[in-house]
């Protein structure tokens, strides 16, 4: 049974706090300006922003993102995944960040799934909420205007290439064969080995 298996899957109260974000963070989800984060672990970083570790008000550790520009807040983007029982891990995973824009895997406590998040690090506004559909993402790759796509552990050994973009959202390809960790951009063009060898696909 793999660690992350929801019906197992027994977190703490502070663990569930950030997990499912909301449509727009908080005041008291806010972090520290940009520029007065010294002691932060870095996650990902791109001119325009970037993804930290460090420690929120009761001590506990949390992922947070923050832009350069706009209102030049840290957003919670949720807790550092924590294992509490033998079987089972929570929290927040598969951090990418391309311009301003982050991507990531967080639990939803209320529906008991994993979601793919998007939000906007200059305004902490939520792009988009997505459930995997499946498991949880293997890759998540996102745009810097939202668009976003992951791999997804949909059955034994199964996996699926899933993109969401201004044309909807869509499974892109499946199969045992797909390597769930080659996902990459470049632009708008999604590519992916399956069966050993490269594909692509156009995002809108």
């Amino acid at each position: 049974m793999h660690m992350r298996h929801i019906a197992q899957l027994t977190l703490s109260a502070a663990i569930l706090v950030g997990a499912a974000p909301s449509a727009a963070a908080s005041p008291a989800n806010r972090g520290p300006a940009c520029d007065a984060v010294r002691h932060a672990r870095v996650i990902a970083a791109s001119p325009e922003a970037q993804i930290y570790r460090a420690q929120n008000t009761l001590s506990q550790p949390y992922f947070y993102g923050c832009a350069y520009r706009g209102r030049q807040r840290s957003y919670t983007l949720g807790p550092v995944t924590e294992c509490v029982t033998p079987s089972g891990c929570g929290g927040t995973d598969q951090l990418t960040l391309s311009g301003a824009v982050a991507a990531y895997e967080a639990f939803d406590v209320d529906r008991e799934v994993w979601l793919v998040v998007v939000r906007d690090l200059r305004s902490g506004r939520l792009l988009r909420r997505l459930s995997t559909g499946g498991g949880f993402a293997k890759k998540i790759v996102v745009t810097p205007s939202g668009t976003v796509a992951w791999t997804v552990e949909a059955g034994l050994h199964e996996y699926e290439v899933h993109a969401v973009d201004a044309t909807g959202s869509r499974v892109v390809s499946s199969g045992t064969d797909v390597a769930p960790r080659s996902l990459a951009l470049a632009g708008n063009t999604l590519y992916w080995t399956q069966s050993g060898k490269a594909f692509s696909a156009p995002l809108g």
